[in-house]
């Protein structure tokens, strides 16, 4: 069984608001797997009142994650934690 995968390339996620992952907010099911890779993108400005001000990633096993020239800037949560990355 092949691992599904979610690739960006040169993306702007900003200003984005969400309850969870201002820009990215990735939720497997339980026990699936995923590869997430993220290149050359920015993540500005993004704000969430929970977890994970840029990103949440929540509930993948044996999964990939790639973040390479990527700049996370300003991105915040109000009473969560993560606010570039959250992943549980």
């Amino acid at each position: 069984v092949s691992t599904p995968a979610v690739n960006f390339f040169n993306m702007t996620f900003q200003n984005g608001t969400s309850t969870d992952g201002g820009g990215i907010d990735v939720v497997c099911n339980a026990g699936s797997s995923l590869n997430l890779s993220v290149k050359g993108s920015i993540f500005s400005g993004n704000i969430v009142p929970m977890n994970g001000g840029a990103v949440r990633i929540r509930e993948c096993v044996d999964s990939g994650f790639s973040f390479s020239r990527t700049s996370f800037n300003n991105n915040t949560t109000k009473t969560g934690s993560g606010g570039a990355i959250y992943m549980m």
